[in-house]
Protein backbone atom coordinates (compact mmCIF):
# COMPACT_ATOMS: atom_id res chain seq x y z
CA UNK A 1 0.00 0.00 0.00
CA UNK A 2 1.34 3.40 -0.95
CA UNK A 3 1.30 6.44 1.26
CA UNK A 4 0.61 9.83 -0.29
CA UNK A 5 1.79 12.49 2.19
CA UNK A 6 1.01 15.48 -0.04
CA UNK A 7 -2.50 14.17 -0.66
CA UNK A 8 -3.05 13.56 3.06
CA UNK A 9 -2.01 17.14 3.82
CA UNK A 10 -4.38 18.37 1.10
CA UNK A 11 -7.24 16.38 2.69
CA UNK A 12 -6.44 17.80 6.13
CA UNK A 13 -6.49 21.33 4.65
CA UNK A 14 -9.86 20.63 2.99
CA UNK A 15 -11.30 19.44 6.30
CA UNK A 16 -10.10 22.57 8.08
CA UNK A 17 -11.54 24.79 5.34
CA UNK A 18 -14.95 23.14 5.67
CA UNK A 19 -15.12 21.23 2.39
CA UNK A 20 -18.13 18.91 2.19
CA UNK A 21 -17.40 15.58 3.90
CA UNK A 22 -18.86 13.68 0.96
CA UNK A 23 -16.36 15.11 -1.53
CA UNK A 24 -13.49 14.52 0.91
CA UNK A 25 -14.50 10.86 1.38
CA UNK A 26 -14.78 10.27 -2.37
CA UNK A 27 -11.38 11.91 -2.83
CA UNK A 28 -9.88 9.62 -0.21
CA UNK A 29 -11.39 6.60 -1.97
CA UNK A 30 -9.42 7.63 -5.07
CA UNK A 31 -6.21 7.02 -3.08
CA UNK A 32 -7.10 3.34 -3.17
CA UNK A 33 -8.38 3.19 -6.74
CA UNK A 34 -10.53 5.04 -9.22
CA UNK A 35 -12.78 1.98 -9.32
CA UNK A 36 -13.41 2.23 -5.56
CA UNK A 37 -14.36 5.88 -5.94
CA UNK A 38 -16.80 5.09 -8.75
CA UNK A 39 -18.35 2.15 -6.95
CA UNK A 40 -18.78 3.89 -3.61
CA UNK A 41 -19.57 7.48 -4.58
CA UNK A 42 -23.32 6.89 -4.74
CA UNK A 43 -23.30 5.25 -1.31
CA UNK A 44 -21.14 7.99 0.22
CA UNK A 45 -23.30 10.71 -1.33
CA UNK A 46 -26.41 9.30 0.32
CA UNK A 47 -30.06 9.35 -0.59
CA UNK A 48 -32.14 12.43 -1.30
CA UNK A 49 -33.40 12.89 2.25
CA UNK A 50 -30.09 12.69 4.10
CA UNK A 51 -28.74 15.70 5.98
CA UNK A 52 -25.43 15.90 4.13
CA UNK A 53 -27.09 16.38 0.71
CA UNK A 54 -27.70 20.05 1.50
CA UNK A 55 -23.93 20.61 1.91
CA UNK A 56 -22.66 18.91 -1.25
CA UNK A 57 -21.66 22.10 -3.03
CA UNK A 58 -20.95 24.57 -0.21
CA UNK A 59 -18.32 24.66 2.49
CA UNK A 60 -19.34 23.92 6.06
CA UNK A 61 -17.74 26.42 8.40
CA UNK A 62 -19.96 25.87 11.41
CA UNK A 63 -18.68 23.12 13.71
CA UNK A 64 -22.19 21.93 14.55
CA UNK A 65 -23.01 21.43 10.87
CA UNK A 66 -19.76 19.50 10.36
CA UNK A 67 -20.63 17.22 13.27
CA UNK A 68 -24.16 16.71 11.94
CA UNK A 69 -22.82 15.72 8.51
CA UNK A 70 -20.34 13.27 10.01
CA UNK A 71 -23.06 11.76 12.20
CA UNK A 72 -25.22 11.46 9.11
CA UNK A 73 -22.43 9.42 7.46
CA UNK A 74 -21.90 7.33 10.58
CA UNK A 75 -25.56 6.38 10.93
CA UNK A 76 -26.40 5.90 7.23
CA UNK A 77 -27.68 2.36 6.65
CA UNK A 78 -26.26 2.41 3.13
CA UNK A 79 -22.75 3.03 4.44
CA UNK A 80 -23.13 0.66 7.38
CA UNK A 81 -24.46 -2.04 5.07
CA UNK A 82 -21.25 -2.20 3.06
CA UNK A 83 -18.73 -2.21 5.90
CA UNK A 84 -16.02 -4.78 5.46
CA UNK A 85 -16.17 -8.25 6.95
CA UNK A 86 -14.19 -8.24 10.14
CA UNK A 87 -15.27 -4.76 11.20
CA UNK A 88 -15.86 -5.10 14.91
CA UNK A 89 -17.64 -2.00 16.24
CA UNK A 90 -18.16 -3.65 19.63
CA UNK A 91 -14.43 -3.90 20.36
Amino acid sequence: MEWFPEDKIKVARQKLLGYPSTSIMIGELRFRSAQSARDCSRIVSGSGECYRKQYETISITDGNDQVDCLLDHATDWGVLGVMYVGWAPYV
